[in-house]
């Protein structure tokens, strides 16, 4: 199991975290980006995996929606409690030109 960490790397701490995501994916695709609950236990979610649930997440937005302008806001509505899909849903509407407000049932309205 690899660890990518951006502290000795300026480059990295200076762009956009959906082009780190994906450096880190064709770097160390096996890497673990996070250790989560499963079915079976614990499974653990490489960079490779994370970052292709953000290119497709990306391309679904595309088709359906036409590419954003980056003004254009999308809502989510969520569960909340830590769910790995906030991730991947915030760094796909970007890389569709989109920004995100996450709804969840009985917060206030925020947009990210």
């Amino acid at each position: 199991m690899g660890s990518l960490s951006i502290n000795g790397d300026a480059g990295l701490s200076r762009r956009l975290i959906t082009a780190v995501v994906d450096q880190s994916a064709e770097e160390e695709p096996e890497a673990t980006w996070i250790v989560a609950p499963g079915k079976n236990g614990y499974q653990h979610i490489t960079y490779r995996q994370f970052a292709n649930a953000i290119n497709s997440t990306a391309w679904w937005l595309e088709q359906q929606l036409g590419k954003g302008d980056t003004t254009e806001p999308l809502a989510f509505f969520g569960t909340g409690g830590g769910d790995i899909c906030y991730p991947i849903v915030l760094m796909g509407a970007v890389k569709a030109g989109y920004y995100v407000s996450f709804v969840l049932r009985g917060t206030p309205f925020r947009e990210f």
